[in-house]
């Protein structure tokens, strides 16, 4: 079974040879786009994390 990671790292190299086909700005439109879609990967999971280490620390307080 494929994790979402690899998926998503599949999807991203998939763009990078579509963008590379293309030419000029549309190209450099394409390369960008997929750095935004990673950014906002990392930025998601990361708020996911956030999330879940308040979780911990209220359980801790036993609030």
């Amino acid at each position: 079974m494929r994790d979402d990671n690899t998926e998503e790292l599949d999807w991203i190299v998939r763009s990078f040879r579509w963008a590379a086909a293309d030419e000029g700005t549309s190209a450099r439109r394409n390369f960008r786009a997929v750095g935004i879609l990673r950014a906002n990967s990392w930025l998601r999971e990361g708020v996911l994390q956030a999330g879940r280490a308040i979780d911990r620390f209220v359980e801790h307080l036993g609030v």
